[in-house]
């Protein structure tokens, strides 16, 4: 097992741990959608929350692991990547899936960072008298997180373009 696949197997086992913090600190009911201005304006049942909670956690987790290793099954014309044809060879493949499954797991590390820190934003709300959002960090987190992606793909560009 690679860095990426660790990182995102603990971050998934800390926001379940976060969960089981917050959980009984958490009234009957719980805000779980803001409108522009940061107030709430859906709630959902304690345990309607708590279960989005752990799909919003799991599912990329999921996916960041899961992906690179169905990747390696399907068929050349269906995987959408630059230069595919020179990077998916029979003589590259592995190797190929292999870098392209690391690559991905730093993506999904991002992505479950981004669903962790917005949980815990969406978790300070309810902890809060006025049950807002704090919008800067909420800003300030997806800023960040659109970097992050625009570097991916960079990457991901750089990666996988011709040699030479």
């Amino acid at each position: 097992m690679r860095t990426a696949q660790v990182v995102v197997i603990v971050l998934i086992a800390a926001a379940l741990i976060e969960l089981a913090c917050y959980y009984p600190l958490i009234g009957a009911t719980a805000a779980s959608h803001f409108d522009i201005g940061g107030e709430p304006n859906a709630h959902q049942t304690k345990a309607a929350f708590f279960a989005s909670w752990i799909l919003a956690v799991v599912l990329p987790g999921v996916v960041a692991l899961g992906i690179p290793s169905v990747l390696g099954h399907v068929p050349v014309e269906f995987i959408n990547l630059p230069n595919k044809q020179y990077w998916l060879a029979p003589q590259r493949r592995a190797q190929t899936l292999h870098d392209f499954a690391q690559h991905f797991a730093w993506f999904g590390v991002g992505s479950l960072g981004l669903v962790i820190v917005v949980m815990n934003l969406v978790m300070h709300a309810n902890l809060s008298a006025s049950q807002s959002i704090n919008q800067h960090w909420f800003g300030v987190l997806f800023a960040l997180y659109l970097v992050f992606v625009g570097w991916w793909l960079v990457r991901t560009f750089a990666m996988f373009r011709m040699p030479g």
